[in-house]
């Protein structure tokens, strides 16, 4: 006689789950309602779900007992090939999943957008943490995955060569947390603008390493971004661009931003020149800055600045900031009240 899974106690269904694979828990997740909430229920939460698009996308859940990939081939039915994909009217979908137990084939008629919603539930996740857009995603309509996707943490692009597809990802992303280039995308001069004055939390421009590659950020980039947190490595740094931000910062430009930090490339900062004309003082005092409500990956829960250095200055409304110079760094806090520790005093 055959007994339904669900008539067993909790305690033999969770031993069945673990003699599972995973391909199988996830094939139990799609055979009805019921059977995906105990999947859920059994489940551990996954620390990161992230997407990767490129001519293929690939899914990845991971936390601290493992680590499993979706890989989503797609076919295209028409005959122009060089047409995007879109993810709804594609005809079909393979999807793998790969991990420690070994490839597991899904042939559910399953789209990416119906995975999509059942990773996000089955591992209690509201959003992607991470999405990676590689320079061949534009096989694929990216307004169709945002679509499927609709909320993101971080978004990293990977420009492609087409100035109307890079435009486009911008366009179909305008509310990530996090926007990471690390090349620079091609756009034209006033598109470029488009990237700043997006709200999103934190921008990243630029990629360090052994092969840096900068980004040219200019002082209007600076002025007409809505970004509260911008970290750049800048290849176009001189002292004057950033002494006349901070001027301008100080007579109420870019009132949103609350915190910058740039390298350049084999270029050391001379604070003197940086800071030439300024009403400021050196800082004397330790400050906390925390930011509780936002994730990891975008800011450190408490950014500390270190005893007797970096200058203060004040801005007509009376908010302060600190700059600190560092060899080839340049770091720029600024003190909204929101951002004060309630049991710390600050007083310059």
């Amino acid at each position: 006689m055959a007994i339904s899974l669900f008539a067993v106690p909790d305690v033999v269904f969770r031993m069945i789950m673990r003699e599972m694979s995973n391909g199988d828990i996830f094939h139990l997740s799609l055979a009805s309602k019921k059977s995906k909430r105990a999947v859920t229920y059994y489940m551990k939460k996954a620390d990161t779900l992230s997407l990767c698009v490129d001519k293929d996308m690939v899914v990845t859940m991971q936390n601290e007992h493992q680590c499993i990939w979706f890989g989503i081939k797609i076919k295209n039915s028409k005959t122009n090939l060089s047409t995007p994909v879109d993810l709804e009217n594609a005809e079909l979908f393979e999807i793998q999943q790969t991990s420690k137990d070994g490839v597991c084939k899904i042939f559910e008629n399953l789209s990416p957008a119906k995975l999509f919603i059942q990773l996000l539930y089955i591992y209690r996740k509201s959003e992607f943490d991470f999405i990676d857009i590689q320079k061949n995603a534009h096989l694929i309509d990216i307004r169709s995955v945002a679509k499927a996707i609709s909320k993101v943490g971080q978004l990293s692009l990977q420009p492609s060569s087409s100035t109307m597809h890079n435009q486009l990802i911008l366009n179909a992303f305008p509310h990530v947390e996090c926007l990471k280039i690390e090349k620079p995308l091609l756009l034209n001069g006033d598109e470029y603008h488009s990237a700043f004055i997006q709200n999103v939390t934190r921008i990243e421009l630029g990629e360090s390493g052994r092969t840096p590659v900068p980004f040219n950020l200019t002082l209007d980039h600076l002025l007409v971004s809505n970004c509260l947190s911008i970290k750049v490595l800048d290849g176009n740094f001189n002292e004057e661009k950033y002494n006349q931000f901070f001027r301008m910062w100080m007579n109420g430009s870019a009132p949103k931003l609350e915190h910058m930090h740039v390298a350049t490339v084999n270029h050391e900062i001379d604070q003197n020149a940086l800071l030439e004309g300024l009403v400021c003082h050196e800082a004397t005092i330790e400050v906390y800055r925390k930011n509780p409500n936002k994730p990891a990956y975008l800011h450190q829960q408490s950014i500390t600045r270190p005893k007797d250095e970096g200058v203060c200055i004040v801005r007509k409304d009376g908010i302060k900031a600190i700059v600190t110079v560092e060899n080839n760094e340049l770091e720029f806090f600024i003190f909204h009240p929101k951002c004060y520790n309630n049991d710390f005093d600050w007083i310059l």
